[in-house]
């Protein structure tokens, strides 16, 4: 279908359990952000793809702990997403994403990427 499209993976346990949220991981040493996007894509649902555009996002919990996140959009995926030991992949509608089922951090960035 024509329009926007998000991949979201149903963490099946650990932090988040039950909730959706991106692909991603730690970045390895001597590993560049955008290799380490996709490896993880990989390693996590089984698709390779190409990155069109990054942005970083800064998160505060509780005003104390901070994390960086980068954000990365595909314009191409190649192959079909499969289920890992981390996580159940699941394609959504922009229209029909599931925020209510989301990390609060995720709930908060992933509609400006749609505004793009």
């Amino acid at each position: 279908e024509v329009g926007w499209h998000v991949l979201l993976g149903r963490r099946k346990h650990g932090f988040g359990e039950g909730k959706f949220d991106g692909f991603g991981g730690k970045v390895k040493v001597g590993e560049r952000i955008k290799e380490c996007a996709l490896r993880e894509l990989q390693e996590e649902c089984g698709l390779e793809g190409t990155l069109h555009r990054c942005a970083e996002v800064v998160v505060l919990f509780d005003s104390k702990k901070r994390t960086r996140q980068h954000i990365f959009v595909l314009d191409r995926v190649v192959g079909e997403p499969r289920e890992s030991d981390e996580m159940v992949p699941l394609w959504f509608q922009a229209a029909a994403v599931p925020y209510d089922r989301m990390q609060p951090d995720l709930q908060e960035w992933l509609p400006h990427v749609f505004e793009q």
